[in-house]
């Protein structure tokens, strides 16, 4: 099969001789740089794929200084990865990559503590979600951006310590109490105070934090779950 391409000024032309069958294959594309682009994005999925797939660690560990955060973000991701790249990857100019970084089924608990105090509050809070360590749940739930603290409330499992909860559950900001009321692996006592809780009246934050509502529907999920549970 030969490749020939003609451009012109308004577009690159990519013919394929013999194909099929003798025939010709004719592929317009626009402007007259749109083959480099095409290369350069064929590249980049390839590069992606491998970031994905790859056991490779010197592969891996090349993959992980790509121009490209999206292909650093798939290494970060892959469960892998040895100890040697997470650390490259923890330090990562993007927020977005560390970030990445915490959803590794793989990560070192060592990992998981230096992330812990992380810059960034991105990392910081995708780590709440990610982690279920009770030591770095508890350092979270005192984070000074109630984004961080949010997270926690939401995520916090059953192994989670009840000092973390509890401290929560005195937390000022609105958008904490709201989190930690949806989270039905909160104790039973602290949800049923946060579902005697009113919204305030001409209070902005009412119809978006109506934290005694979201209380009061995650206990009535609970029982129903528990109810489910004997009936089988």
């Amino acid at each position: 099969m030969k490749i020939a391409s003609h451009k012109t000024m308004h577009d690159a032309r990519l013919y394929l001789d013999g194909y099929p069958a003798g025939g010709r294959l004719f592929v317009a594309v626009a402007p007259p740089n749109a083959l480099g682009s095409l290369f350069r994005g064929l590249k980049l999925m390839a590069d992606l794929d491998l970031a994905v797939k790859s056991i490779n660690q010197d592969i891996l560990w090349k993959l992980a200084s790509h121009p490209d955060p999206e292909v650093r973000g798939a290494v970060a991701e892959n469960s892998r990865i040895d100890p040697r790249t997470q650390a490259l990857l923890s330090v990562d100019k993007k927020a977005g990559v560390v970030a990445s970084l915490t959803r590794n089924p793989g990560l070192t608990p060592d990992r998981e503590r230096v992330l812990a105090v992380h810059p960034h509050p991105l990392v910081r809070s995708e780590l709440a979600r990610q982690t279920g360590d009770p030591e770095i749940l508890a350092l979270l739930a005192f984070d000074e951006k109630h984004e961080v603290r949010a997270a926690v409330g939401a995520s916090a499992g059953k192994s989670t310590n009840a000092q973390t909860f509890e401290r929560l559950a005195g937390d000022q900001s609105p958008a904490v109490l709201q989190a930690l009321a949806s989270n039905a692996n909160c104790p039973r006592d602290i949800l049923e105070k946060l579902a005697m809780r009113k919204p305030q009246e001409g209070s902005l934050l009412t119809g978006r934090y109506a934290i005694g509502a979201t209380a009061l529907d995650t206990l009535r999920e609970v029982d129903r779950q528990r109810a489910a549970t004997r009936d089988r």
